[in-house]
């Protein structure tokens, strides 16, 4: 089953997202386990950088989302005037799993915006965590010294 198709002009919508998503994604994939604390403040920096970025993940995940929704049901109005007979005898729950197929790769991509935007929170909650331990860590050693 073939899924739903955005325009040309649509794509660059999509590209965006995906981009973006891959940016967050890179970011996260970074090894810090031996980074000294200048590093992860740099890091943190970038991290933040990210979270402004956000509100444009849920945006345009949303729109895209949206807007397949909306050609699913257009292209389903078109099928049932083609082939009354087929659809009218198809039960809920395979139009269901029909609708399904045919948004698949887009709920996809939605619930991958979801994800990356609560890792990204985690992520940052997880670096300042981080960078507390050492600060702290680091002010205990050099009272002992």
């Amino acid at each position: 089953m073939k899924s739903i198709e955005l325009n040309e002009a649509q794509k660059p919508f999509v590209s965006e997202l995906e981009n973006l998503i891959r940016s967050c994604e890179d970011t996260m994939a970074i090894d810090l386990e031996n980074s000294d604390i200048t590093s992860l403040l740099g890091h943190l920096r970038v991290c933040q950088t990210l979270m402004s970025v956000q509100s444009r993940i849920v945006e345009l995940s949303t729109l895209i989302y949206g807007h397949v929704k909306g050609l699913l049901i257009e292209e389903f109005k078109q099928i049932q005037e083609d082939e009354v007979d087929f659809y009218k005898s198809m039960k809920v729950h395979e139009f269901r799993l029909w609708a399904d197929g045919k948004m698949s790769r887009w709920e996809a991509l939605y619930l991958k915006s979801e994800r990356v935007i609560k890792s990204l929170d985690r992520y940052n909650e997880n670096l300042r965590t981080l960078i507390s331990a050492e600060n702290q860590l680091t002010t205990h050693l050099s009272g002992q010294v």
